[in-house]
């Protein structure tokens, strides 16, 4: 039996030796940069990006034209899928505006609607089709008030500083 077994061994061995000799390699087609098709079906995921530093410096301009002193910054939210890309979807803004005091409600109410506005109107071009966060941060005599953006309304945020304060919504 031992020796069957080893002729069995030798004669498969033999068999599979000589297939491989006689097979014909297959090319396979290489896919070159310009005919490679992507592949646009995969998961998708919501991703933060970036907006151009031309989009912040149209957008301050904005701001001083409208008499607020002030910095902006500014990112996009979207759908990003790897290969295909990124694809914004809304700005999402943070506003910070010196003004002479946080007690005056008029003059708050008055740059938040401006703000508003400048945000709505997008500096063309705008790097996303949609608004998305706005926070509005207004800073006096070493304090900071908060305000958040939402349903039609300004509201008041919670800060995270020693000097925050709360200050009055519209």
């Amino acid at each position: 039996m031992n020796k069957r077994f080893i002729i069995y061994v030798l004669v498969t061995m033999l068999v599979l030796l000589g297939c491989s000799l006689i097979a014909q390699p297959v090319a396979t087609p290489s896919l070159s940069p310009t005919t490679a098709h992507k592949s646009c079906n995969g998961p998708y995921v919501w991703d933060y990006g970036t907006v151009p530093p031309e989009f912040i410096t149209r957008v301050e301009s904005a701001m001083k034209s409208a008499g607020i002193e002030g910095t902006v910054q500014a990112g996009t939210y979207g759908e990003d899928n790897g290969d295909c890309g990124y694809a914004a979807m809304s700005v999402d803004y943070t506003f910070t505006v010196q003004t002479a005091s946080l007690d005056k409600s008029a003059e708050l109410a008055h740059i938040g609607a401006s703000i508003l506005e400048i945000a709505r109107h997008c500096a063309d071009p705008c790097p996303a089709p949609n608004l998305g966060n706005l926070h509005l941060i207004f800073q006096a005599q070493g304090q900071e008030c908060h305000w958040g953006y939402g349903e039609g309304q300004w509201h008041a945020l919670p800060g995270n500083a020693p000097n925050d304060i709360t200050c009055p919504v519209p």
